[in-house]
Formats: structure tokens, sequence, C-alpha cells
């Protein structure tokens, strides 16, 4: 897909991007004034963690969007590189991933990046992949070796996802504005097509410098010239024409829908739901009258608290009776919960699912990192080479993202929150109260019986007498409570809120 993406985009628009002609930095000149940018300016938000080039409060500012594996973005920050050494603290350059979907090796390389830029190695590393683009994950390790960053924390946080709600943000907003491929760059909100030469870029950078003097002449602060330049200007695709515009919507076609998270109303508490079945099985037998079906956040303490206690416990008390099945709704306050929900689908391919998420979650060692991922999987003589692969599969990523839309869509915006043939209940719950909610089923599900249903049959029956889930709707989830389990203040039983993903 990786390949194709990139030749569609070359071939339609961008201008000189795969010429063969050479390059050398060039002063300030108007011998090339041909327009390379429309008039018209589109609303591009920058946000509080972008790393930048060049000045803080700038009169230009450039916002490129572009791949570690595509030529004409690395010629066209080779030209910013310069243009930010001509103009000093009048322009500042900020850098925007837009990989295709599915290239996992593009995906973790800007990930690795921005992981980097925690270690204050941004820039080094993003400069390293645009001379030798990397094509494997051993070629990602290599290079933060090269540059001296710690390997350890790095892969940490790409194996648990740290920076891929920053990697996802960039996409979503490129998508927004219409870029489906690189490098496209919007200046003061001008949109910049393809390859262009410098002398082209110095003139359309020297005619921003006069149009934001404008504004700070007419009253605007120097620090606010960008915002006042783009406040008006649209949140949509860009003006586009001819093959330009059918390549470019055929690539956004077929990417994944915008990110964003979906939030449908939250279920009521005690009502009996359609809840699918057929999660992960952590315990019970195949064929068990009662199903609890619970959304969990391993890095949530309430999770490892009901695992370890209530649900244990009546699992043990209903072993021919109950069957519990996890699904996992990972959350943006904990940013190693998507990394261990990843591990655990891995080790579920090797057939341990259930004993690798219950020393993930219930073990000793509390820390959620590749490390330990990769100690609990030789614990339980997993394949490692095999396991790593499937850590990083993206058919994985994806499956994980699909169980917290799903969460999410459903109205279910905290963990732990559980499903008992159906019924929705929220926030951990004592071994008695829980054992009673199974206890009520179970009397539901012996009056089934009694009527001649089939034993493996009689959970989905029940839960096909509830409502549907609620239906989703775009919007913000309920902000999280500040008594977040896990501090002093914190309710019994208090669930951990979900909050919108950058």
């Amino acid at each position: 897909m990786f390949q194709t993406i990139i030749r569609v985009g070359l071939t339609f628009a961008l201008v000189s991007a795969c010429g063969g002609e050479s390059h050398t930095h060039t002063a300030k000149s108007a011998t090339s004034e041909r327009a390379i940018a429309p008039d018209k300016r589109y609303r591009v938000d920058l946000f509080p963690d972008d790393p930048a080039l060049g000045g803080e409060s700038p009169l230009v500012t450039v916002v490129l969007y572009g791949d570690y594996a595509c030529p004409p973005c690395a010629r066209t920050w080779t030209v910013l590189d310069n243009l930010v050494e001509d103009y000093g603290e009048d322009i500042r350059v900020v850098p925007r991933s837009m990989t295709a979907p599915g290239f996992s090796a593009g995906e973790e390389a800007a990930e690795a990046v921005l992981a980097a830029g925690a270690q204050g190695a941004f820039w080094p590393l993003h400069r390293r992949f645009f001379a030798a683009p990397p094509t494997d994950r051993r070629a990602i390790e290599a290079a933060v070796k090269e540059l001296g960053l710690d390997l350890t924390r790095l892969t940490d946080e790409l194996d648990t996802g740290a920076f891929t709600g920053p990697r996802l943000r960039h996409r979503r907003q490129g998508i927004e504005l219409g870029v489906a491929f690189g490098p496209v760059a919007f200046v003061n909100g001008r949109p910049v097509v393809g390859y262009h030469d410098e002398a082209s870029w110095h003139a359309l950078i020297d005619a921003e410098i006069e149009a934001a003097k404008a504004k700070i002449a007419a009253g605007t602060p120097r620090a606010g010239v960008y915002e006042a330049l783009v406040a008006d200007g649209p949140i949509e695709p860009i003006a586009l024409g001819g093959e330009a515009a059918a390549a470019r919507d055929a690539l956004i076609a077929k990417l994944p829908p915008p990110a964003q998270d979906v939030f449908g109303p939250e279920p009521d508490e005690g009502t009996r739901y359609q809840v699918p079945l057929g999660g992960a099985v952590y315990a019970g037998p195949e064929d068990a009258p009662v199903v609890l079906v619970a959304y969990m956040d391993a890095a949530c303490p309430y999770c490892r608290r009901s695992l370890a206690t209530s649900f244990a416990e009546v699992l043990q008390r209903y072993s021919d009776d109950l069957r519990l099945e996890i699904r996992h709704l990972p959350l943006p306050i904990h940013p190693t919960a998507e990394g261990a929900a990843r591990a655990s689908m891995a080790a579920g391919r090797q057939g341990k699912f259930a004993e690798f998420y219950r020393e993930l979650v219930t073990g000793e060692e509390r820390k959620l990192s590749r490390d330990r991922f990769l100690a609990i999987a030789a614990e339980l003589g997993l394949e490692r080479e095999r396991f790593l692969a499937d850590l990083g599969d993206p058919e994985v990523i994806k499956a994980v993202a699909e169980e917290r839309s799903q969460a999410l869509r459903a109205g279910i915006q905290a963990t732990p929150s559980f499903f008992v043939n159906g019924r929705f209940f929220s926030g951990h719950r004592s071994t008695d109260a829980l054992a009673a909610l199974v206890g009520e089923e179970l009397a539901l599900a012996e009056a089934k019986l009694a009527q001649g249903l089939p034993r493996a049959e009689v959970a989905g029956a029940l839960i096909g007498e509830g409502v549907a889930l609620p239906e989703h709707s775009v919007g913000a989830a309920k902000a999280p409570d500040e008594n977040t389990p896990g501090s002093p203040e914190a309710p019994e039983g208090a669930p951990s809120a979900a909050a919108p993903a950058d």
C-alpha cells in the first residue's frame, strides 16, 4: 500500500518533485516569482507539544506534512532548513507526519521521532530518517543507537503506543484539510503542494512577511500574527483541480475514517443491553449460562483490583456457570495501556491470553513496558520472535483501536465497566455485590434451561431480551473526574474515566 500511495501522489501534483535536478542553497531571490500557493488561507491549528524550527513569535509559520520515505518531502525539508537559516526569527517550521496507513515502518518511524523528541533529539532523528529512511524496526533501533539515545526507553514507548495519539492527531488534521500525501505545506494557512525550488519559496515567504507586518501595523501583537491570519480560514479539503483532485480523493477514500472519538450516551446502570459476545475469554466454560463482559484498562488500578479480587473470587465460586470475556478500553490518561492491550492480544495468538493478562494486570510488577511484556512471554514459554512480530502487527493495533472505538460508541467511557448477561455496571464491585448479580442472572438462566433452551444459548437469549446499546454521537466525552482512582480522594469503586484522545 505504501508504495502505491507514494507513486500515485508523485504522479499528479508534486510539480518537479521527482526531477533529477541538483539542489543547492540559494540566497533570497526574485528570479522565480511564480505563485506556488493560492491566496486562500486555511485554518491549520497548532498543538501545544509541537516541535518547531525557527522563531517563537514568527511572522511566517509553515506547517509541513510529509513522510520519511518520500524523497520530495526530504528535498522540501532541505529547502526549509535553508529558509530558517535565512529568515531566522521571522519564520517557524512545524512538522506533521502523514504516513501511509498500515505501513508499519513509516508509522513506527514517525512515532520514534516523537519519542526521540522526549529525549531532546527530535531534529537529529528527523534528519537521520530523511537521509536514510528506515524500512523496519531494526533500522529504527540502529538509528536510535547511532544518536546515543536511550533505546530501552524509546522501544518501550513504541511498544506501549505512547506517541500513537500524536501521530494519529496529525493524520486526522491532515485528512480534514484534504492532505493524503506529502509534501504539502501550509504557509500562514496558504497551501503549497509538492516540491518547489528555493527561489519560489523565498518569493512566497517575502510576501507573507509583508502581510504579517501589515497585521502588526494594524495593532496585532507579533505573537498573535499567525492566529490572526488563519482565524477566519476554513477547515476543509484544500482546493485541487483535475487529476490532482481525483487522485487525492482516491487516496483519502483508501484511508480509514478520520481518527476521532465517537461517544454515545452512557448506558443506564442495571439496564440489560444487547452487548455482543465473542471477546477474548479470560476464564469459564464456553457454554456458561452467565457471561460477564468486562471493559478493562491494564493500567487502571481499579481494573487490577477487580481482576485480582471480586472477578477472581466470583469466577471460582461459579466456576461451572460463569465466563469472563475481556474487552480492551485503553484510556488516554494511561499511555502504556494500549501497548499492554496489544501485548495481550499477541499472547492470545499463541493461546496464552488469560495467563498473560492475569500476570500483566495482577502480578507483583506493576510497570507496563516492553521488557515486562517480554518477561511474561518468556515465563509462559511463548515464541519470542513471533510475539514481537505480533506485538507490532498492524492487525493487532487495529483490533485494539476497534475495541476501544466500539466501547466509546456504546457510551462506555470508564474502566472497569462490565455487563452481566447484558446488564450494565460501572466501577469496582465487592465480591458479595458481584456474586449477587451473578446469582440473579443464574436464576433467570435456570428458568430458560427448564424451558428446554440449550445451555450454550442461554446467555445469548437473555442478552437478546435487552435493549440496543445507545446510539453513538460525535462529541467530547465528559472530562475525567479529578478524583481519579489512585488519588487519596477517589471514592470507593470509582472507575477511571476516559478523555478525548488526541
